[in-house]
């Protein structure tokens, strides 16, 4: 059976991204907005989502689909893309308060990018997470334009 698969994008408002390590060791509402997102996307038939890792905010995102995956969608599989070292280190990885071993094991395919790798067999699905009241207790409320 074939799989239906896309590559995923989610962004955050920044004055969420500057602060995802914080934001992600609580069920927040941003969260919810992600489950959602990923349920959307079984809902639609695709079985194969594919992330980019290329910010600390991709890394969350791979936890929750290693997550949704584990114990709710068994059916979904994901694959991540990381930057080879040469192009770029990525050593803020081991910094972030993620169970990075856990992600890659229940992962279909973990690939190495490189500048010139490209794909254009998926579709890209794309999700922004603004930075409604509930994300604001911490947030620079005049960076977030609530001034």
């Amino acid at each position: 059976m074939r799989r239906k698969a896309c590559l995923i994008c989610v962004d955050f408002h920044p004055c969420i991204a500057g602060a995802i390590s914080r934001y992600c060791t609580r069920c927040s509402e941003g969260k919810r907005e992600i489950e959602r997102f990923l349920q959307s996307l079984v809902e639609r038939g695709y079985r194969h989502v594919v992330l980019y890792i290329e910010k600390p905010s991709d890394v969350w995102i791979a936890e929750l689909l290693c997550d949704y995956q584990m114990n709710r969608e068994p059916d979904l599989i994901y694959s991540i893309g990381v930057w080879q070292y040469e192009e770029d280190p990525c050593d803020w990885l081991e910094e972030l308060p993620f169970d990075w071993n856990t992600i890659v094991k229940h992962a279909y395919r973990v690939f190495p990018r490189s500048k010139d790798w490209y794909d254009t067999r998926y579709r890209v699905e794309r999700l922004y997470v603004s930075a409604g009241e509930k994300w604001y207790d911490g947030c620079d409320r005049s960076f977030a334009g609530l001034v």
